[in-house]
């Protein structure tokens, strides 16, 4: 299964998550499931993506890490997918950025700007998702 992982800055529900993913992906809500542990999920043929969904601390409350049971699906770059979901849910998020350095990300917003931020290092060692300077 293919993985994104979304960092989020304001806390949002499993209907808010679910409902924007389908609109993303023209899918239909059932089709989206949102858990909180991917461990002790039992697969269902119908669910295309699954969402697990976790409170984080810092700048970032929510982590959301989509697994595609359907690969089409992660045809989308996972910016493009952030910024459809930032502007569906009025929030800022962080995507990676691709880089192998764990502390550099791409933040996106609700307005569809993409800009590349750091973490601050300490905080992240702590799984803190602090904005550094």
């Amino acid at each position: 299964m293919t993985m994104y992982e979304l960092l989020v800055d304001r806390s949002l529900s499993a209907k808010q998550i679910q409902a924007a993913l389908a609109k993303t992906y023209g899918l239909a809500p059932n089709q989206v499931t949102v858990i909180e542990d991917i461990t002790s999920w039992e697969s269902c043929d119908a669910i295309r993506i699954v969402a697990e969904v976790s409170a984080v601390t810092g700048d970032f409350v929510q982590r959301v890490v989509l697994y595609f049971r359907d690969m089409d699906l992660a045809n989308m770059a996972e910016a493009i997918v952030a910024q459809k979901l930032c502007a569906q849910l009025d929030c800022n998020v962080l995507v990676s950025d691709d880089s192998p350095n764990p502390f550099s990300w791409l933040l996106v917003t609700p307005e569809g700007e993409k800009r590349a931020v750091y973490l601050k290092t300490e905080a992240m060692e702590q799984e803190i998702y602090i904005l550094g300077q």
